[in-house]
C-alpha cells in the first residue's frame, strides 16, 4: 500500500522503517554491512527532506534504476564509466538540474512501474 511507484510521493525512509521493523519483529538477521547502508540512507533521506519538504529520493533515482533494469548490471556500470569519461562537465550539471526537477515534482511526472 506504501509503495505506489515513481511520482507517487512515496516516502522511501517510512518504507525502509517499516522493512526493518518487521525484519526485526519476525527475526531476520541482517548482514552488517546491509544494515549500515539503510542507515545511512534513512540519514540522509532526512536530511535532504529538512533542506527541502519536496525532494523524493526515488524520483531522484529512477532514471538510473531505470537504466540498470534495462541494461543489466554489468552493461550498466559499463555504460556509466564511460560516460563519466566522456561526456562534458555541462552534460552533467544538466543530468543533475533534470534529476532535482524529478525529486522536487515527481507527483507531475507520469507514474512509472519498475
Amino acid at each position: 500500500q506504501k509503495c505506489r511507484g515513481y511520482g507517487t510521493g512515496l516516502d522511501i525512509g517510512l518504507v525502509l522503517r517499516d522493512t526493518m521493523q518487521l525484519m526485526y519483529r519476525h527475526g531476520v538477521s541482517v548482514d552488517g554491512n546491509y544494515a549500515t547502508l539503510i542507515a545511512n540512507m534513512l540519514c540522509l533521506e532526512g536530511l535532504a527532506k529538512q533542506l527541502e519538504p519536496r525532494f523524493n529520493l526515488i524520483d531522484c533515482s529512477y532514471p538510473l534504476l531505470r537504466g540498470h533494469q534495462m541494461l543489466g548490471d554489468r552493461a550498466f556500470r559499463r555504460s556509466f564509466c564511460m560516460a563519466q569519461l566522456l561526456l562534458p562537465v555541462t552534460v552533467w550539471e544538466l543530468f543533475q538540474s533534470l534529476n532535482l526537477h524529478a525529486a522536487m515534482h515527481g507527483s507531475s511526472l507520469k507514474r512509472f512501474q519498475i
